[in-house]
């Protein structure tokens, strides 16, 4: 928590440029821009699809792969695991869109990122997947290839329903200090129907809202990733809360109060 706050505090104290002194974004090649969006849906649709012979022929040699764990996988292990992703009669149905595709040249090589959504099942049963797909692509002969990708998660929990969020009275259950580093304390408190979190050394840093996700779980309103799921012992009072920052362990704060 207290991480986070001095994070936000240096970012809201920090000199932001007039409208004037912003750069124009460059002008995108609509051409390039197409192309770009052909090669990351044929990428996706080849990986999710099990296809390894038609991602083979999308990469140059060397590919490197780092997924949305951070893990770093060489072609050869990229395309052992597309291998495995072939469906079959249990996998739901799915398709992806590819927008807020950016392209810049730089040399030889194409910098590219957009915005991947993979739309799993269909109806009100369909779940999104989306992440920021990031690309160094290189001319190959006569084609365009993808040297190297990452992809990062976009985590966008109010895209779901709240099912079974708690009201006013049960909110009152949350409220507490929470130990979940030694000497770092997270206090949760509630105004009308909100709760809210703060680094209990430094009250003056001020109070953050928690938005629900459900009955036992809130996230930070600036960070979804932040996901805090409480727990409760066999008479049914809230004495810990589970989370997980991204990039860092798996937290148990424990109650303290």
């Amino acid at each position: 928590m207290r991480i986070l706050i001095l994070a936000a505090l240096a970012l809201a104290m920090a000199p932001r440029a007039s409208a004037g002194q912003r750069a124009a974004p460059p002008a995108q090649d609509s051409v390039l821009v197409g192309e770009v969006r052909r090669l990351i849906e044929e990428r996706v649709e080849s990986y999710n699809a099990g296809d390894s012979a038609k991602f083979a022929a999308l990469i140059a040699p060397g590919y490197v792969h780092v997924n949305d764990s951070g893990t770093h996988w060489s072609a050869e292990h990229t395309l052992r695991v597309v291998a495995m992703n072939r469906p079959d009669a249990a996998t739901p149905a799915y398709h992806a869109t590819v927008d807020q595709v950016v392209v810049r040249r730089v040399g030889a090589v194409i910098l590219a990122d957009a915005v991947v959504t993979l739309h799993i099942g269909s109806g009100a049963a369909t779940a999104l997947n989306r992440w920021r797909d990031v690309n160094g692509i290189v001319r190959v002969g006569n084609a365009w290839k993808f040297a190297q990708h990452s992809e990062t998660p976009t985590l966008r929990l109010a895209e779901y329903p709240v099912v079974a969020a708690p009201d006013s009275a049960a909110l009152g259950e949350f409220v507490g200090d929470y130990e979940w580093l030694p000497g770092l304390v997270e206090r949760i408190t509630q105004r009308g129907g909100r709760l809210y979190l703060q680094d209990a050394a430094h009250p003056e840093w001020g109070t953050q809202p928690l938005i629900a996700a459900g009955a036992e779980a809130f996230y930070p309103d600036d960070d979804p990733g932040a996901l805090r799921v409480f727990v409760r012992d066999r008479t049914g009072r809230v004495t810990r809360y589970i989370a997980r920052f991204a990039g860092g362990p798996l937290i148990i704060a424990q109650r303290r109060r």
